[in-house]
C-alpha cells in the first residue's frame, strides 16, 4: 500500500472565509422554512379559534349560573311559586349585582334569550334550546352537573 497517495487536507482557510462563506440558502431550502412558518402559523390559529369558542361557551355557562342561583334562590324565598311563572322582574333582585339578566350572543354573534320557566334555565334561538357543545352537562352552554 502506497501511503503517499493520502490527499492533504487543506487546513489554511482564513477566519473571513468562515464568516462569509462562498455558498448561500438555495430557493428550496428557503421555500421549506417560509411553508413551515405558514403550518405553524395555521396551527397556532386554529387552536387559537378553538379557545376563543370555548372562552365563549364558558362565559355563557358563567352567566346561566347565576340565573339558575337566582330561580333557586327566588323559590327558596317563595315556595309556593311555580317555576313556570318565573319572569326576568321576579329574579332579578335575586342576580348578582342585581341589575340585569346576562346578556350572550351565541358563537354566530347572534344574541341569545334565556328561558327562565324551565330548571335549569336554557339559552334560547330563535325558540329552539341552544348548545353547540351537544352535550347538556359539560358546562359549556349550560349550567354542567351543579
Amino acid at each position: 500500500m502506497k501511503i503517499s497517495s493520502v490527499k492533504h487536507l487543506n487546513f489554511s482557510h482564513s477566519w473571513r472565509d468562515a464568516l462569509h462563506p462562498s455558498s448561500a440558502f438555495s430557493i428550496l431550502e428557503v421555500t421549506l422554512v417560509v411553508a413551515l412558518l405558514l403550518a405553524l402559523a395555521s396551527m397556532s390559529f386554529l387552536g387559537f379559534s378553538s379557545y376563543s369558542e370555548w372562552s365563549k361557551g364558558r362565559e355563557a355557562s358563567i352567566g346561566l349560573r347565576s340565573v339558575y342561583i337566582a330561580q333557586r334562590a327566588y323559590l327558596a324565598d317563595h315556595p309556593n311559586e311555580d317555576e313556570a311563572t318565573l319572569g326576568p322582574d321576579l329574579i332579578i333582585s335575586y342576580l348578582p349585582g342585581g341589575a340585569e339578566l346576562p346578556s350572550i350572543v351565541s358563537l354566530e354573534g347572534i344574541p341569545l334569550e334565556i328561558d327562565l320557566t324551565s330548571m335549569p334555565p336554557v339559552f334560547l334561538q330563535g325558540g329552539a334550546p341552544y348548545d353547540p357543545s351537544d352535550r347538556p352537562d359539560d358546562g359549556l352552554w349550560d349550567i354542567g352537573k351543579f
